[in-house]
């Protein structure tokens, strides 16, 4: 243990290592995979079950158990031990089975307790302790050296009763701001069904018979969309098929349920060229990733940039090209209905397979058929006709193209984006404050932990007996230990040798 490197205690505490507080279990873990696992389980009631823990916590369950009794887990590998919102460590209790992904610990009684230990290793920096670079793992020699700042036992059962208090007055709020993160997210999708429902706005069939002037209705609309279409197609117009709208919502007069292909002039997927073609940080032409699509309409191009050469864009992935006002849609799940519109940062993207372009034709507001997109109608309509492939669901080209889209005569696609618009900018501020709201209360957790391994969260005690003399007593008494048992073999081995 660095000395050096370790912050002044208060009075009464002693800096020592895990293993001095520990008993360590590791022996006793075992490993087994989910097949087997599943055999084990296969027609037994969840009451003749037990929880089979690793890393992070509960991964399945088994038919038997190892241990009963309360512990402290700490993961070995695969734990987030760089992620300082997350946990390390955490208790189980009771009839359980634990892998090796994770290590065991029990507090040594009258030392510790494994409420202190658990919160300590949750806020410790496992830099230094940590092997690996793609699979970070914490191995049984470097985690016994952890320096562990103990106090005395009675301070620790005063730290740890504190910590609990204010962590259920933290998480009470922290299920409130969720429970506004739910509401605020039906919010979205109730004003996006409202919209292409028609009941967002007064209809421009209800406005020109208030104003007594005519409108131009969606049917007349389609017809100068087709129109458009037939001279973009160069005589190679084909009729669509009619669209099957028994399982759709009603809408309103002047209204028109329609087909995406009958209203976008392009409507395809695009192509993932070789690695070695693409690279990160900045480039020529940005290629955008199912990951860089949201569910908001915007596309966040900030998360692991990717560029690709103007050779390769303009040979290679040609039928991938997107520019800027194309909508954007994932067809490879989960989860599916990412649906952005592409910005004008670049005047020219590019995109891979697992995402549909449609470039709606004049006629038919871009912005108007990214929330139609969005909406959950139009989602569940795709996903009904989707096929499972490994458990998610793909949208085929033909299902994009077929994707059934409410269409409104166009003055009332606009009023309709100017309201959405509104409502959900009121929507997306009060969302930023809740998380802002959230990002505070981990701080204000890792802050009361911080406090309570500097000795600052509780009033230390002058009559507490020194946690330096509790580490003495222990050390001595596993000395007297390890002696006896020297002892002990000595005088087997010379019986055997008689």
């Amino acid at each position: 243990m660095n000395e050096s490197a370790l912050h002044e205690l208060a009075g009464g505490w002693v800096w020592t290592r895990l293993e001095s507080c520990i008993e360590i279990l590791d022996s006793q873990r075992v490993p087994i995979n989910a097949d087997e696992r599943e055999k084990r389980i296969a027609g037994k009631p969840t009451s003749e079950l037990y929880p089979y823990y690793g890393a992070t916590g509960k991964v399945g369950w088994i038919d038997d158990y190892l241990f009963d009794e309360e512990l402290v887990l700490l993961g070995e590998d695969g734990a987030p031990f760089f992620e300082q919102a997350k946990n390390k460590a955490y208790i189980i209790k009771g009839k359980s089975w634990v892998n090796n992904h994770a290590h065991v610990l029990n507090a040594i009684a009258d030392v510790t307790l494994n409420q202190f230990l658990c919160n300590y290793l949750n806020v410790f920096d496992y830099h230094g302790y940590v092997t690996g670079t793609t699979r970070a793992k914490l191995n049984q020699s470097p985690m016994r050296k952890i320096p562990i700042p103990l106090p005395p036992l009675p301070e620790q059962r005063r730290i740890v009763t504190k910590i609990e208090e204010l962590f259920t007055r933290l998480d009470a709020g922290v299920s409130e701001l969720k429970k506004t993160q739910a509401q605020l997210k039906r919010y979205r999708q109730s004003v996006l069904k409202a919209a292409c429902e028609g009941k967002l706005v007064p209809t421009e069939v209800e406005l020109a018979k208030v104003e007594g002037r005519d409108y131009e209705p969606a049917d007349v609309l389609l017809a100068r969309i087709n129109d458009i279409r037939k001279r973009n197609t160069k005589g190679k117009y084909i009729e669509m098929p009619t669209l099957d709208i028994s399982d759709l919502p009603k809408i309103p007069e002047g209204w028109l349920w329609v087909q995406a292909q009958d209203v976008c002039n392009w409507i395809t997927n695009g192509y993932t060229p070789k690695a070695n073609k693409m690279f990160q940080g900045n480039g020529e032409i940005p290629f955008i990733k199912v990951y860089n699509l949201t569910n908001k309409g915007e596309l966040d191009f900030s998360k692991n940039p990717t560029f690709i050469s103007k050779e390769t864009h303009k040979k290679e992935l040609s039928r991938s090209k997107v520019f800027p006002g194309d909508i954007l849609m994932n067809i490879v799940g989960p989860p599916l209905g990412k649906v952005s519109v592409v910005p004008d940062i670049f005047p020219e993207w590019n995109i891979n397979q697992a995402i549909v372009i449609y470039r709606p034709l004049e006629g038919f507001d871009k912005k108007f058929l990214c929330y139609s997109l969005l909406t959950d109608n139009i989602l569940s309509w795709a996903i009904k006709r989707s096929k499972a492939t490994a458990g998610q669901f793909n949208l085929t080209i033909t299902i994009c193209r077929n994707l059934p889209l409410p269409l409104p005569p166009l003055a009332e696609q606009r009023r309709i984006v100017a309201e959405v618009e509104r409502r959900l900018s009121v929507a997306d501020e009060v969302a930023r404050t809740v998380e802002h709201s959230l990002v505070q209360a981990q701080r204000l957790r890792q802050s009361i932990l911080k406090k309570a391994f500097e000795g600052r969260l509780v009033a230390q005690d002058a009559n507490d007996e020194p946690a330096g003399v509790l580490v003495e007593r222990i050390r001595q008494q596993k000395q007297l230990s390890n002696q006896t048992n020297k002892t002990t073999r000595r005088k087997a081995n010379g019986n055997k040798s008689r």
